[in-house]
């Protein structure tokens, strides 16, 4: 019966270390996700900004008129 135990133990740490590993990853994905989105609004913001900047600029003969699209 003791070896049943061990197994038993053993198998429940190794679903332990498992389950941090996946909340881990979990949480990294989030903020990767969370990084994106905020260097796209960044960026998204500063192609407007340098729009705003040159009006003076003919249509096309500077950053593209167009903002970034999500």
């Amino acid at each position: 019966m003791s070896g049943l135990e061990d197994d038993l133990a053993s198998m429940c740490r190794e679903r332990n270390y498992w389950r941090r590993h996946a909340e881990e990853a979990e949480k990294a994905s989030t903020f990767s996700q969370q990084q994106t989105s905020a260097a796209f609004k960044q960026a998204r913001l500063l192609s407007m900004y340098i729009l705003s900047a040159c009006p003076e600029d003919p249509t096309g003969a500077g950053p593209s008129s167009r903002p970034l699209e999500e």
